[in-house]
C-alpha cells in the first residue's frame, strides 16, 4: 500500500522530502515548490490545506469522494490542483483510485 509523501521541489529541481505538508510548504514559500502527494485522504488531513493554498473548499470535496470524481485540472491563484486517476492492473482487472497532486 503506498503512503502519502511530501517534497520541497528547489528551484535547481532537487527534490527534498519532507515530513508534513506544512514542513514542505514552508521550505516551498523560502524557494521553488511543493509537492503534495496524498494517497486515500480523509477530509481533516486536507482541509488545512484550504487557507495555506488558497484553495475551494470543494476542491476538498473532489479529494475525498472517489465515486462520482474524474480527473481535472483547476487553476488557483499561486497553485495548481489536479485530481487524476492513476490506472493499475490487479489480476487482469483495471483498477482506479483517485490521487490529491498540490
Amino acid at each position: 500500500m503506498a503512503a502519502s509523501r511530501f517534497c520541497h521541489i528547489t528551484k535547481n529541481g532537487r527534490l527534498v522530502p519532507a515530513a508534513t505538508p506544512a514542513e514542505a510548504l514552508a521550505a516551498a514559500a523560502r524557494e521553488g515548490f511543493a509537492w503534495l502527494d496524498f494517497v486515500r485522504p480523509i477530509k481533516a488531513e486536507l482541509l488545512p490545506l484550504v487557507d495555506a493554498l488558497g484553495l475551494h473548499p470543494l476542491a476538498i470535496e473532489d479529494c475525498t469522494d472517489e465515486r462520482s470524481q474524474v480527473p481535472k485540472i483547476d487553476d488557483f491563484p499561486g497553485n495548481t490542483f489536479i485530481l487524476f486517476n492513476p490506472n493499475s492492473e490487479i489480476e487482469n482487472e483495471v483498477v482506479m483510485r483517485n490521487l490529491l497532486r498540490l
